[in-house]
């Protein structure tokens, strides 16, 4: 007996040794990454897109677009086993690029964007140490006790947590730290919990969008052509705040969040857990960290990605966290997740298929540059409701990377990032808060016994609300979109 426990914990003790192990890899690979460029040396292995008008670019374009059908809708199907999916894609695309030739695996390697994967980790890594220290959920308990006596009044304080949490941080990391707060409260309060969760849902949406770090769509457009900090909050908050500004109203009017008495007057107590700091000086020194590095992100001309490993890197050395505990935490999914799309997306632009829907998308626009810009823009939203918007906005950015001639020359990206961000709140399968979210509103239902499946959140329920919100954040972004262009135009 004292043979098999000694066992067991020689047994732990391997396994938390290689999660170290496997941490300090990752760290230091993309530190390097970003340092050296290595995907720049291996140019000279790249293949030419194959030509879309040959018999093989004709074949290579087929088998890509099987792939890519295949690979995606499994994943609108089954997002617990995503990484798996995509790795079964990869290995297709590889295989058949090789037979054909027009991929290979260095030139895969080349297709993955070391700046985007090493943000994504660089601040899951900062968010994982701040929000070890309770610091949201001590400031989101103060702010409720103080300005909840009122049950809209309350969403509105969730959804603008939410939306600031969400410039600087991952979406799907804000929902888990808002998600149990919300759930806590609609439950004490005899709420409807999925009208908060949606509106969470697509709050952390607009905030993502908002800024260059928030989400993966923005992180990838800022990596792939060098737009700052700066220039993201310039273009996108305002009009993030104006979606923000209508979701809002639809919800306060069209809305029902299960009130039993008017909620513009009823008053009611909330009894919060006392929430205390665990680390004093982790938390402040991530705050020190995170004005840093938002400093470096607008006035100081260094990789993005770079910017956040040091910054979290120095976090963890000098904050006097757990470091095994929050290494622990550390999921490389989403990282595997990323690259796998990126080389996914890769060999469909190599085999020519881009190409041949551009042309498509160039030949319903009858040539006119603009109007090219507002279909990709409206079918990035709505590709984005089936298959999500990482892999959208991948699929998407070469096709609107061939826009020429369109005043501001960023405009163009900004119609991309709107249009993903529109679909993100069309379904719940939009961003990859949404199914987790319904994932946790399950799991407390059954904790608290009160399973009712008329109050889970599922494709559906969802969609009552989310596809209303969608044509409306369309709609208006469209209006941005021109007014821009139209402004512009008036000035040159």
């Amino acid at each position: 007996m004292i043979r098999e426990a000694l066992d067991a914990s020689s047994k732990t003790f391997s396994i938390a040794r290689d999660k170290t192990y496997l941490f300090y890899f990752v760290y230091f690979a993309l530190v390097l990454w970003c340092i050296y460029g290595i995907t720049n040396h291996i140019q000279i292995f790249q293949n030419h897109t194959m030509d879309g008008t040959s018999f093989g670019g004709i074949v290579s374009q087929i088998i890509s677009l099987k792939i890519v059908l295949v690979t995606f809708t499994t994943l609108f199907y089954n997002q617990s086993s995503r990484v798996i999916i995509l790795g079964i894609g990869v290995a297709s695309i590889l295989v058949a690029g090789t037979y054909i030739g027009f991929y290979n695996p260095v030139y895969a390697l080349s297709k993955v964007d070391a700046t985007t994967i090493s943000l994504l980790f660089g601040m899951a890594l900062f968010s994982t140490i701040l929000g070890s220290t309770n610091a949201f959920e001590m400031f989101t308990n103060r702010l409720i006790e103080r300005f909840g006596r009122f049950h809209f009044a309350l969403f509105v304080i969730l959804v603008l947590l939410t939306y600031i949490l969400s410039l600087f941080i991952n979406n799907l990391t804000t929902m888990l730290l808002i998600l149990p707060i919300t759930l806590t409260l609609t439950n004490q309060l005899r709420l409807k919990a999925t009208p908060f969760i949606i509106g969470l849902i697509i709050a952390s949406n607009l905030g993502g969008a908002s800024s260059m770090v928030g989400d993966f769509p923005n992180m990838l457009i800022a990596s792939k052509m060098q737009i700052s900090f700066d220039h993201f909050i310039k273009y996108m908050m305002p009009i993030g705040l104006i979606n923000l500004g209508v979701m809002l109203w639809y919800f306060f009017y069209h809305v029902d969040f299960g009130v039993t008495a008017d909620a513009k007057t009823q008053e009611f107590d909330l009894k919060l857990p006392e929430v205390k700091i665990h680390n004093q000086w982790a938390a402040t020194f991530s705050l020190i960290i995170l004005m840093v590095m938002i400093f470096c992100f607008i006035f100081v001309k260094i990789n993005p990605g770079l910017v956040a490993l040091i910054g979290a890197g120095i976090l963890l050395v000098f904050s006097g966290v757990d470091r095994k505990k929050i290494i622990d935490n550390i999921q490389y999914e989403d990282l595997l997740f990323f690259i796998f799309l990126f080389i996914i997306v890769g060999g469909v632009e190599a085999s020519g298929l881009l190409k041949t829907v551009t042309k498509g998308v160039l030949y319903l626009s009858m040539g006119n540059i603009f109007l090219k810009l507002i279909i990709l823009m409206w079918g990035a939203c709505f590709l984005t409701m089936f298959f999500n918007a990482g892999p959208t906005t991948m699929m998407f950015l070469p096709m609107f990377l061939t826009i020429h001639g369109i005043e501001p020359s960023s405009l163009i990206f900004w119609a991309l990032s709107l249009g993903v961000c529109a679909g993100s709140s069309g379904s719940l399968n939009g961003a990859t808060a949404g199914p987790v979210s319904s994932t946790l509103l399950e799991r407390f239902a059954i904790n608290q016994r009160k399973f009712n499946s008329n109050d889970l959140l599922d494709y559906q329920s969802y969609s009552v609300v989310g596809l209303p919100m969608m044509y409306l954040h369309l709609l208006v972004s469209t209006l941005y979109i021109v007014l821009i262009y139209w402004w512009n135009m008036k000035i040159l």
